[in-house]
């Protein structure tokens, strides 16, 4: 009887101890694999009893649900031990696939005992591309926008000008804000920037080199290239990029240069630059947000549209920056 109660009690104890594992994470390699890929799938597993040897473990797909499984031999130490187990996949079908992976454990040497209960489930999801797609990423510089919005968003033929259904974000907080997405390699894309559901949008001059050329319903254009593309950030509601933005003015020689005499300050309506304007590129008038207000390429700049308040008067010359604060009443 003390025999029986005794190989009870091991086969009990065994069982909950072939529970305690868990899934900490799946990931697969490459990220986003094409048709012709063969794809590496990585489970990370925890155990509650060292070592945790791999005894056997299995994968198969059926249309695009994947099941697998994999089975650890738990020892005797009462300490955690971190394993990665790796599987592989032939190269899929183009499509939407879901794998679930079951996580069971047993005790002793490989051979073990076998996992009458599933210790732990995961999942995930994962797409196929067509190898003939290229990545595009398209970035839209916002820092001149005096318009309020929350965030922008990018329209095209690709998604019907569907309004806010491609957001973009804005990863290094500089208001450069970027979208990308897989297209056909040589489809011509049709597109445009706005924010916010059309709450604004910009306008392009159809004569412009990046444009369709239709004067009537103006879009950006770009044919998909052969590789994966990054373009590079233009400016909202123009082909180029941005002639500055307060990231760079912070980051530009800035200095209060004597030469140069800005009058009448406080000002009402028009203000002037004097001294050696020959050297003078560019006017640059910023708010105390940092957001662009006007440009000019002559010595003076009209204001008396503009509200009373202080604003930033950037002077370039001769790859220099010079900045004045400005009183407008």
């Amino acid at each position: 009887m003390r025999r029986l109660l005794f190989i009870l009690f091991l086969t009990i104890f065994s069982n909950i101890h072939s529970q305690m594992s868990w899934i900490n994470g799946i990931t697969i390699s490459p990220s986003i694999p094409t048709e012709l890929d063969s794809i590496t799938v990585f489970i990370d597993l925890s155990f509650a009893y060292s070592d945790c040897p791999l005894d056997h473990k299995f994968i198969s797909v059926l249309g695009n649900d994947i099941q697998s499984s994999s089975h650890h031999c738990q020892g005797p130490l009462a300490a955690i031990c971190d394993t990665r187990d790796t599987l592989i996949l032939a190269p899929l079908a183009i499509g939407t696939y879901k794998l679930v992976h079951s996580s069971t454990s047993g005790s002793g040497s490989v051979p073990c005992t076998p996992g009458f209960v599933v210790d732990d489930v995961d999942s995930i999801e994962f797409y196929v591309v067509n190898s003939a797609l290229s990545s595009v990423t398209f970035k839209v510089d916002m820092n001149n926008v005096t318009d309020n919005f929350i965030r922008p968003e990018i329209n095209g033929t690709f998604n019907s000008f569907c309004g806010n259904c491609d957001t973009m974000v804005d990863l290094n907080q500089d208001d450069i804000w970027e979208f990308t997405s897989y297209f056909p390699v040589g489809d011509t894309i049709e597109y445009k920037f706005s924010a916010d559901n059309w709450s604004i949008e910009e306008n392009l001059d159809g004569n412009s080199s990046c444009t369709n050329g239709d004067l009537n319903n103006t879009n950006r254009l770009f044919v998909v290239p052969g590789q994966d593309t990054i373009l590079e950030a233009v400016c909202w509601g123009s082909c180029d990029t941005c002639s500055t933005s307060p990231v760079q003015i912070e980051n530009a020689n800035l200095n209060n240069e004597p030469n140069f005499k800005i009058f009448p300050n406080p000002v009402h309506d028009l203000l002037t630059v004097n001294g050696d304007v020959s050297l003078i590129d560019k006017l640059f008038l910023y708010d105390t947000r940092g957001r662009l207000i006007l440009t000019r390429d002559t010595n003076n700049i009209l204001i008396s549209d503009l509200e009373s308040g202080p604003y930033i008067l950037v002077i370039f010359a001769e790859e220099k920056a010079y900045k004045y604060l400005i009183d407008k009443f």
